[in-house]
């Protein structure tokens, strides 16, 4: 048996027990590190409430970080504010960027929501990315893959303060059970 770079292991000369357990804990590994980037542009002059990047993944995403960068004028007289909505909900985590400012990459506190942890996303055991974490359901459910289901994820302008060209990218990781 020999190791690839990704950390997984060949199956060659295994039985099929072995092969099986070893292809799950590959599945595990892999998924483990998974990572999902979605970069949402907006464009010329920032508007209040202005919503973009609407998508769908067939598998789950935990939201880690979010990345704002101000490529054209910066805010002024106030910061740039930015929530996440899920499934048609705005989260009341707001992500900023300080008047004046270009570049911020903030956490995300909790469920992104205001709620209290989530066993799952706050301490995975030996999950070196455990911690809070914004839950986008997927479009799997029973094994099968159904994209109605699957829960869609926008990014809000909420206050512009006349910041122009922006771009937030949402970092996540991919989270399959």
């Amino acid at each position: 048996m020999s190791q690839l770079e990704n950390g997984s292991e060949l199956l060659a000369g295994l039985g099929g027990t072995n092969a099986n357990n070893l292809f799950d804990a590959n599945v595990q590994r892999l998924n483990l590190c998974g990572f999902d980037v979605q970069e949402v542009r907006f464009d010329g002059f920032a508007t209040n409430n202005q919503v973009r990047g609407t998508s769908k993944r067939h598998y789950d995403r935990i939201i880690k970080f979010v990345e704002i960068r101000v490529e054209g004028a910066p805010p002024t007289g106030g910061s740039l504010v930015v929530q996440l909505v899920v499934a048609g909900t705005t989260l009341s985590q707001q992500y900023t960027v300080a008047a004046t400012g270009n570049y911020a990459f903030i956490a995300v506190i909790h469920d992104g929501n205001g709620g209290g942890s989530d066993p799952f996303t706050d301490s995975v055991s030996g999950d070196p990315l455990s911690g809070p974490g914004v839950l986008v359901l997927g479009g799997i459910a029973s094994g099968a893959l159904n994209m109605a289901n699957a829960q869609t994820l926008s990014v809000q302008i909420t206050t512009a303060s006349g910041a122009s060209d922006v771009v937030v990218t949402i970092h996540s990781r991919r989270r399959i059970l």
